[in-house]
């Protein structure tokens, strides 16, 4: 019997979970699920903030029945609710791995026996490996433990360890970080070498853009685990379209553009536990529009700001930190003013802080404000949404909803027209 380890599992699992959120989880971040395993045969889903644990539990279910033809999958054993340490996580069980190392594990002898052959051919395969990333001495080398060798002998290493099985893809997660200068350009020039022998294609993950402009055809630009522009490399060097690349781009320094400063993207990588709804860019990005995705508490925080002007000016005798502040779902906010305060005036006060902060991407983004119940006032937001992707040139995709006006419907998710 084949044991699928839970990494496996989740490995099979997780794309489905994120290619089918139910309508109810849209704004609960269900896209960047957390897992962890315990032990072998126990598998934890940590359920975002504010989600129902029964409605979540009854939807794992469902995607788990809908792929048990792949088996992976299938060997789950059954989905249930965490109690105790796990409340607040649905725990997936597998199976308890009675039968990991089949027979050979109730025969030491003959273990042995056939496993000892196979030891020696790999030690020389990765000798051979060793020699093919031109690492001298590779015999004494595969026999040295890590901390024996240096930066650079040890990136040599895993490139070695990551081709010994001949694959079609090579990722190299930041191949050249810790390395001095020299030692990334002997390792860059294996990466090209390896490439051109093995005939593998390379992704190559980094934050140096030199390295992209030297060893890619393409380019990817990432923003908080979302693709904000994919192009070719020339393309989004020469013209780069999403406000992040080009906030990349200008903080480039230039030898031909002499700048006292480079300029920077103000703000902080959001929190991706809770991001941002919309575009997770908009928070810092110099181009925000109302429709890229305010939440309640980003409208919130501008009008506390202006009404704390608009109340010090007037001399009024409401006090701005008496006022209270609930968002409600992806779309509202109540703003409780203190009791004693009229539905209609609460109202008036919000309204006219809208009004003043006109110029605020965030505050146009505010539909409508009416009175609530008591001392209530009920702001009504657009509904965030992320951005689609769009081709806005051939083969130049940008997820940004500045180029929604003037172009054609946006491509379907996951799909493209090549």
């Amino acid at each position: 019997m084949l044991v699928w380890s839970p990494s496996e599992v989740m490995e099979r699992l997780l794309p489905s979970l994120r290619a089918k959120p139910p309508a109810w989880a849209q704004t609960f971040g269900f896209d960047q699920l957390l897992w962890k395993a315990v032990g072998a045969a126990e598998i934890r889903i940590h359920l975002p903030k504010g989600t129902d644990p029964a409605r979540a539990l009854e939807w794992i279910r469902r995607v788990v029945n809908e792929g048990k033809s792949d088996p992976a999958i299938g060997s789950i054993r059954s989905v249930a609710a965490g109690t105790g340490e796990a409340v607040g996580s649905v725990v997936i069980k597998l199976p308890d791995g009675e039968a990991r190392g089949g027979p050979l594990r109730l025969v030491p002898f003959l273990r042995r026996r056939i496993q000892r052959p196979f030891a020696e051919e790999g030690i020389r395969w990765a000798v051979q490996m060793l020699r093919r990333v031109k690492i001298s001495d590779p015999e004494r080398i595969a026999r040295q433990y890590p901390y024996e060798l240096s930066g650079g002998m040890q990136q040599r290493a895993l490139i070695a360890i990551a081709l010994s099985c001949n694959p079609r893809l090579l990722i190299a997660d930041e191949p050249t970080t810790a390395l001095d200068v020299t030692i990334q350009a002997q390792i860059l020039e294996l990466i090209r070498e390896m490439k051109v022998g093995f005939g593998s294609s390379v992704l190559i993950i980094t934050h140096d853009l030199g390295i992209i402009a030297e060893m890619c055809n393409r380019v990817c630009v990432m923003y908080a685990g979302h693709i904000a522009e994919d192009a070719a490399v020339r393309a989004v060097f020469k013209s780069p379209l999403h406000p992040y690349t080009q906030g990349l781009m200008k903080a480039i320094p230039s030898h031909a553009v002499r700048k006292d400063e480079l300029e920077i993207i103000t703000g902080s990588v959001p929190n991706l536990i809770y991001p941002p709804p919309g575009c997770r860019f908009h928070p810092r990005c110099p181009a925000v529009m109302p429709t890229c995705g305010w939440s309640p508490s980003e409208v919130a925080d501008h009008l506390k700001e202006i009404l704390a002007g608009i109340v010090s000016t007037a001399g009024s005798i409401v006090d701005i930190n008496s006022i209270g502040w609930k968002p409600e779902g992806s779309s509202t906010l109540h703003v409780l003013f203190p009791e004693g305060t009229k539905g209609t005036t609460a109202a008036e006060w919000i309204r006219k802080a809208v009004n003043e902060g006109k110029d605020r991407p965030a505050l146009r983004a505010v539909v409508s404000v009416e009175p609530g119940a008591g001392s209530k006032a009920v702001v009504k937001i657009l509904e965030p949404r992320k951005p689609p992707e769009f081709e806005v040139e051939p083969k130049h995709y940008v997820t940004c909803l500045l180029f929604e006006e003037g172009l054609e419907a946006p491509l379907p998710r996951g799909g493209r027209s090549e």
